[in-house]
C-alpha cells in the first residue's frame, strides 16, 4: 500500500512539473511577441480616439502671403510751356550733373565729381546750414555794421541798419531772395557765438564764421570744397565740387527749416514798421512763369561774372528724389533751360516742335531782375 502511494506522488509531481513547463513557455512566447512591435515615441501618444487616429492628417489653414502695397508709377509729362523754351536748345552750362538720391549715384556728370566749381550764391545753402548748428532759430538778429561788408552790386533782402529779425527769418532772406545783407547779419552773430566772445568786431566775427564753415566742411567729408565768404562773392579760393554739392543739398533737404525755405515761392516779413516782400529767385517754383515745374521742390540759384549763372535744383517724382546742378550757364535763363533739358533727358521726354512760332509768343510776366545781380 505504501508503495502504491509513493508511485502516485511521483506521478503527481511529474504532472505538475509538465504543466508548469508549458505555462512558462507560453508566457515567454507572448512576451517575446510583444517586444517585436515597434515602439511609438511618447510625444505621439495622446488621448485621440481610435476613430480619429485613422483619419488622414490635415494641414492648418494658412492665409496667402500679402505683398507690401506698391506705389503706382508716376507718369512724367512735359509741360506745354516748356516746349517753345526748350525746342532746338542744347545744354550751355560749363558743368552739369544729375544725381539720383535713391540709388546714391550720378546719372550724368559732365566732368569729374571732384572737379572744382565756382558756386556763387549756392554757397548760402551751406552758410545757412552751418549757422543753424549754432544759433537758436528764434534768436533775434539785428542788421548793423555787417551791412557794410556786402558787395554794393549784390542781391539783398532789403534790410536796413537796425532791422531785427529772427535767425530763421534771416535764413529765409538768404534762401528766397539771396539776400547778402541777411547773410552777413547772421554770419557775424554766429561768428561771435562760435568764438564765444560777443565783444569781437564784425570783421573778426565774419572771419570766424567762415573758418567754421571750413571746419564743418572737413567734419562732413567735403574734401574738395573751400570757402572764403559766406555769400559766395567770387574768389579763386572759394570753390566746391559736384560730390560735395550733393552732400550740401541733401543736408538742406533733410533740415526742416532749410527745406521749407528753399522750396517757398514767396513770403512777407515785417520789420521796423515796414513789410518786405521776398520772392524766390528760382523760376522753377513760380506757377505764373513758363519755367514752372510741378516736380521741383527747391534749392538755390547763384550768379557771379566768373561763375556764370548757376542753379542746383531738387525734384520729387513719386518717392524718387533727384538733384540737377547746372553751373556756368552764359545766359540768365540758360540755367533753367539747361535744368529742364536735363530733366527731360532723364525721363526720356522728347521736345516736339512748337505749334506756335516762338516769335509770336506772349512774354512771360516781368520778374524782378535785381535778384540776379552779383552773387544772386
Amino acid at each position: 500500500m505504501k508503495k502504491l502511494i509513493a508511485i502516485e506522488i511521483v506521478i503527481l509531481v511529474l504532472l505538475l512539473t509538465a504543466v508548469g513547463y508549458f505555462t512558462f513557455s507560453e508566457v515567454s512566447r507572448r512576451n517575446t511577441d510583444i517586444q517585436e512591435f515597434p515602439k511609438v515615441p511618447s510625444e505621439n501618444l495622446s488621448s485621440v480616439s481610435p476613430e480619429e487616429s485613422t483619419a488622414e492628417p490635415t494641414e492648418e489653414p494658412t492665409e496667402p502671403p500679402t505683398e507690401a502695397p506698391t506705389e503706382p508709377p508716376v507718369v512724367v509729362e512735359l509741360a506745354d510751356s516748356w516746349i517753345p523754351l526748350l525746342y532746338g536748345k542744347e545744354i550751355s552750362a560749363s558743368h552739369y550733373f544729375v544725381y539720383d538720391c535713391n540709388s546714391n549715384a550720378f546719372l550724368l556728370n559732365s566732368g569729374s565729381a571732384t572737379e572744382p566749381i565756382y558756386p556763387a550764391s549756392v554757397t548760402k545753402l551751406f552758410s545757412a546750414y552751418v549757422a543753424l548748428q549754432y544759433i537758436d532759430p528764434a534768436q533775434e538778429v539785428i542788421a548793423g555794421s555787417s551791412l557794410g561788408y556786402i558787395d554794393p552790386d549784390s542781391s539783398t533782402a532789403g534790410l536796413l541798419s537796425g532791422d531785427a529779425l529772427t535767425a530763421e527769418q534771416m535764413v529765409a532772406g538768404m534762401l528766397l531772395c539771396s539776400g547778402n545783407d541777411a547773410t552777413y547779419a547772421l554770419a557775424s552773430d554766429v561768428g561771435r557765438i562760435v568764438a564765444d566772445d560777443q565783444t569781437i568786431d564784425t570783421a573778426t566775427a565774419i572771419k570766424r564764421f567762415v573758418e567754421q564753415m571750413n571746419t564743418t566742411a572737413g567734419e562732413l567729408g567735403l574734401k574738395n570744397s573751400h570757402f572764403v565768404t559766406p555769400d559766395g562773392i567770387h574768389d579763386e579760393n572759394h570753390y566746391v565740387c559736384a560730390q560735395d554739392l550733393v552732400t550740401i543739398a541733401r543736408l538742406a533737404m533733410e533740415d526742416p527749416i532749410l527745406s521749407k525755405y528753399v522750396g517757398l515761392a514767396k513770403m512777407d516779413v515785417t520789420t521796423s514798421g515796414r513789410t518786405l516782400n521776398w520772392k524766390n529767385s528760382n523760376k522753377l517754383l513760380h506757377e505764373d512763369l513758363d519755367f514752372y515745374c510741378e516736380y521741383a521742390t527747391g534749392l538755390k540759384t547763384g550768379y557771379t561774372g566768373a561763375a556764370g549763372n548757376c542753379l542746383i535744383s531738387s525734384f520729387r517724382i513719386g518717392s524718387r528724389d533727384l538733384l540737377i546742378g547746372v553751373f556756368g550757364s552764359p545766359e540768365q535763363d540758360g540755367r533753367y533751360v539747361d535744368t529742364l533739358l536735363l530733366f527731360a533727358q532723364t525721363f526720356g521726354l522728347e521736345i516736339p516742335e512748337p505749334e506756335v512760332p516762338t516769335d509770336t509768343l506772349v512774354e512771360e510776366p516781368v520778374f524782378d531782375e535785381e535778384i540776379y545781380d552779383e552773387a544772386a
